[in-house]
């Protein structure tokens, strides 16, 4: 039996550091998408992935330590501790997402490959999964994702799950916007990208060390003011609540500038456009730092801002953003699932 998944990447729109003590983060499905096929084996593990080679191996003991793709790996340790009977299991991944522009290529594979093992695990056994079971896993994903990084909120695990545009609290269940204000989302969003990358675990350890409990308190009310004015644009589309977001959006990059993890040359080559703050503003995606820039931009302004960006060396990354969330696919139909929950869980029976 084959399981064949499909992850969308995700944008993190709002939320970024302050999600980790609570404060509500926005984030958004991106159509570039991470896939994944898993299928027992018969003797020995073994990873096909386009980052990786293939690799056939016994126990991860066998591998040499020096490996690069040690996330990978930490997630088939997950899945052996929690589904010892599973046995060894063949995995293929090929990846469009981007590392360098922070749209979610780890919560991807965690969650990707953790939902496949299940499905699997419980075809093979007959065993039936409840509604909650994609639930289950996401929450499980979240809790390797945190191991890796050493601290992860779960909101990208969260959006890849949910789909579409998503609203999240940690303790809370994540929440999906109006399909409206999705397509009014694809008219106000732009990535850009460039070539450098930012090592988001040493990006994130380093602002959060910045982060003081003056700073998070301040960087939390920013956080509100800019979650609150992205969702007040959403909701009416208004010029008066546009403005408002650039505003706010300014705020926080003003706030951003003095960390670590803060790119003041970058924000003066940015300055020097026309327009920054009055008619299109930015932020940058995820932990920050010089992976992708996610754009406000007003209709009317988009052709201008990229020629000026292209001459600094950012090309516009083309998606759509709050597209569905994760989809699996079996080979084969079974009584693990019947097809009102396999629905419910966005699994259905034939090829992606």
């Amino acid at each position: 039996m084959l399981v064949e998944l499909r992850i969308p990447g995700k944008l993190m729109l709002t939320g970024e550091y302050a999600v980790l003590w609570g404060e509500e983060a926005v984030a958004t499905c991106v159509d570039s998408y991470l896939y994944i096929t898993v299928r027992a084996s018969a003797a020995a593990y073994e990873i096909d992935s386009d980052r990786l080679g293939v690799l056939t191996f016994s126990s991860l003991a066998e591998l040499p330590s020096h490996l690069t793709e040690q996330l990978l790996l930490l997630v088939i340790a997950a899945v052996q501790c929690a589904m010892p009977d599973l046995g060894p299991i063949k995995l293929r991944v090929r990846s469009q997402l981007d590392s360098r522009l922070g749209v979610g290529s780890s919560s991807a594979l965690i969650l990707g490959v953790l939902w496949g093992v299940t499905l699997l695990a419980a075809r093979l056994a007959d065993r039936p999964l409840g509604s909650d079971a994609l639930d289950a896993v996401a929450r499980w994903a979240s809790r390797v994702q945190n191991s890796f990084q050493g601290m992860a909120s779960g909101y990208d695990v969260w959006t890849q799950r949910v789909g579409g545009t998503v609203r999240f609290q940690m303790d809370r269940v994540p929440r999906a916007v109006p399909e409206v204000f999705g397509e009014r989302l694809n008219g106000l969003v732009r990535l850009y990208g460039a070539e450098a990358g930012a090592p988001t675990p040493a990006t994130i350890r380093a602002v959060w060390k910045w982060l003081s409990s003056e700073r998070r308190q301040s960087l939390g009310l920013l956080s509100q003011r800019l979650t609150k004015a992205l969702l007040s644009f959403l909701g009416s589309g208004s010029s008066a609540d546009y403005f408002a977001l650039l505003a706010a959006n300014l705020e926080q990059r003003n706030f951003f500038c003095h960390s670590p993890g803060g790119l003041p040359e970058l924000e003066r080559s940015l300055q020097d456009i026309a327009g920054f703050g009055t008619k299109w503003g930015y932020k940058t995606s995820g932990a920050g730092g010089t992976d992708a820039l996610v754009v406000f931009c007003g209709s009317g302004h988009s052709d201008a801002l990229d020629a000026s960006l292209m001459r600094l060396g950012w090309r516009c990354v083309e998606c759509e953003l709050g597209v569905a969330g994760i989809k699996a696919h079996i080979s084969a139909a079974g009584p693990a699932l019947d097809d009102d929950l396999a629905s419910s869980l966005g699994v259905d029976f034939g090829k992606l």
